[in-house]
C-alpha cells in the first residue's frame, strides 16, 4: 500500500516538469525502435511489402528491429535500384524489384530529383517549404515500368499470407 502511494506521489511530482514514469514492462511502446520491433513480433508478421525503397532505410531498420522474414522492396529509379542490388549481400529474404506499383499497369515519365526522396512521377511543388528548392528539383526524367500490388502477389511465385504482411508506402506521387 506504502508502495502504491509513493508512486503515485513521485509520478504526481514529476509530471510537473514534463517528466512520465513509465513501468519497465512498458518501456518498448514509448521508444520508436523498440515498438517497432514489439509490432512485428506482436502482429506475427512474415512480409514486409517496402514501397518506395530509395537507399534500402526501410530495410535496414527491420533488420535492426530483429526481422528475419521476407522483405520485398519495388523501387522504380535505376540507379537507386542498382545501389539495392549491390547492398543486397548475404540477404537471401530480400527481394529488390525495378518498378513502380501504382493504380493500374503501364510506363510513366518519373522525375528524377537532385535529391532522390524526392523522386515523384509529379511535378515539383514548391509552395509549401522553401528548404529544399535546391533538392527538389528536376535533374532527369526516366520511363520506368508500374505493376499493381495485386498482380505481383498474384503472379509471385512465393506464397504471401497478407494477414501476416506489413505495407510501407513512401512515395511521391
Amino acid at each position: 500500500m506504502i508502495k502504491r502511494f509513493a508512486r503515485i506521489g513521485v509520478s504526481m511530482f514529476v509530471k510537473q516538469f514534463g517528466w512520465e514514469l513509465v513501468p519497465q514492462r512498458d518501456v518498448r511502446k514509448f521508444l520508436p525502435e523498440a515498438y517497432f520491433t514489439a509490432f512485428l513480433q506482436d502482429n506475427h508478421i512474415t512480409t514486409v511489402f517496402d514501397v518506395g525503397a530509395n537507399r534500402g532505410q526501410f530495410r535496414d531498420m527491420c533488420r535492426k528491429a530483429g526481422f528475419k522474414g521476407r522483405i520485398i522492396s519495388f523501387e522504380p529509379a535505376t540507379d537507386l535500384f542498382t545501389n539495392l542490388k549491390a547492398k543486397k549481400e548475404d540477404d537471401v529474404l530480400w527481394e529488390i524489384h525495378n518498378f513502380a506499383l501504382g493504380r493500374k499497369e503501364g510506363n510513366q515519365q518519373f522525375n528524377l530529383m537532385e535529391e532522390s526522396v524526392f523522386n515523384s512521377f509529379l511535378e515539383p511543388s514548391h509552395s509549401a517549404v522553401d528548404d529544399y528548392l535546391e533538392k527538389n528539383v528536376i535533374k532527369e526524367k526516366q520511363e520506368v515500368k508500374i505493376s499493381t500490388l495485386d498482380n505481383f502477389v498474384r503472379d509471385s511465385s512465393i506464397k504471401i499470407d497478407l494477414n501476416k504482411t506489413l505495407l510501407k508506402i513512401d512515395t511521391q506521387g
